[in-house]
């Protein structure tokens, strides 16, 4: 099944950035485990995700006409390539039911405390239904502008909670156990860097381009690794260790700018940005689902699946998990090692495999 629509490499990059920054206002999973030294757990799973990256290239480079879950059928076999395919399908339609939840809980938290979760679900459902009916040109076309509007918030939030920054709350350095860094570094690297694996599913809808999609992945995540890391940094200067007590660190934060009489209440701007690039995050993940979902039942198109995936995700999205500290709970203690083992370890073991069958090679001769 080919999408029609095709991508640029430059819409691919900006959408990765998007994908990325829509996770900086969930920095709070690893806070209580790494405390002062969360940017530092930052920048080590920035390291750590490269390699990673590079395998998601070599796979595109290798088949650049399949996407994840072909690439598994090539590979595997029919039986074992469906059977990895039904765990993916499961790993992205979780993906988006979390965000989706996350997306509602923000919401009732922060600007519609009174307003039903039912009816945040159901609208936001609907219209990133409506951007997934359209196809992958339509959910990323504007992924360029969300990163220009989010990169504007950070620096003008950066700015103006200077005043509220301490430089001591990044002190002792380095005093904590190791075990500490290691388990926070693969939340970090699982939730949110690794899930850029997901990208993989339409890596054949982009345009070709003159020396490949390598630059473009990795400035995307560049630009999306350094705007979570500045999140980081700076709630963390503001916030200190108290970082650990709040669901939504960035937007704490944030609720201390205050810049005049009149825009006291500046943090609902910086909230609808914060809507806005989780609506990119759930429409992305919401057709990748049903792209994914449509592949396995070997539909000639998705878009008859989107309804149906719609109402699924709503029903999933209410009983993910039971409350935002049962959502923390498995966000550090279960999620990364099962996500470390689907975006990192079954890419690399299908990569080497390829290799020693001599895919595709084998198969054109």
């Amino acid at each position: 099944m080919k999408e029609e629509n095709k991508i640029t490499a430059s819409q691919f990059m900006f959408s990765v950035a998007c994908f990325l920054q829509a996770s900086s206002l969930l920095t709070g999973f690893f806070g209580p485990i790494t405390m002062q030294d969360s940017w530092l757990t930052v920048c080590f799973a920035l390291l750590l995700v490269t390699p990673v990256c590079l395998i998601y290239l070599k796979l595109m480079q290798t088949f650049p006409e399949l996407n994840l879950l072909e690439i598994y059928d090539r590979v595997y076999g029919p039986v074992l390539g469906k059977m990895l395919a039904w765990f993916y399908i499961w790993f992205f339609y979780t993906l988006t039911a979390i965000n989706l939840r996350d997306v509602q809980d923000f919401l009732n938290l922060t600007i519609m405390v009174e307003t039903p979760r039912v009816v945040l679900l159901v609208v936001f459902i609907f219209l990133c239904a409506y951007a997934v009916y359209n196809g992958v040109k339509v959910v990323t076309q504007y992924s360029s502008l969300f990163v220009f509007i989010f990169m504007i918030v950070l620096v003008i939030g950066t700015i103006f909670t200077i005043n509220h920054m301490n430089m001591e709350n990044f002190l002792p350095v380095l005093t904590l156990p190791a075990r500490n860094y290691l388990h926070a570094t693969n939340i970090v690297l699982t939730i949110p860097f690794g899930e850029l694996v997901v990208f993989l599913m339409i890596a054949p809808s982009v345009q070709k381009v003159n020396g490949g999609l390598g630059k473009y992945l990795f400035s995307g995540l560049a630009m999306g690794g350094f705007a979570y890391l500045v999140a980081v940094f700076r709630d963390t200067s503001v916030l200190g260790n108290t970082i650990a007590l709040f669901a939504f660190p960035s937007f704490e934060t944030l609720r201390m700018v205050n810049l005049f009489q009149a825009l006291s209440r500046l943090e609902i701007l910086f909230a609808l940005v914060f809507i806005i690039l989780l609506f990119f995050k759930v429409s992305f993940l919401f057709y990748v689902s049903v792209k994914a979902l449509a592949y396995v039942f070997a539909f000639k198109s998705y878009r008859s699946l989107v309804m149906l995936s719609g109402a699924l995700l709503f029903t999933y999205a209410l009983f993910v998990y039971i409350s935002t500290v049962d959502h923390a709970i498995y966000a550090t203690e279960t999620t990364p090692q099962l996500w470390l083992l689907l975006e990192a370890i079954i890419p690399f073991l299908t990569l080497m495999l390829a290799k020693l069958r001599k895919l595709p090679q084998r198969e054109e001769r």
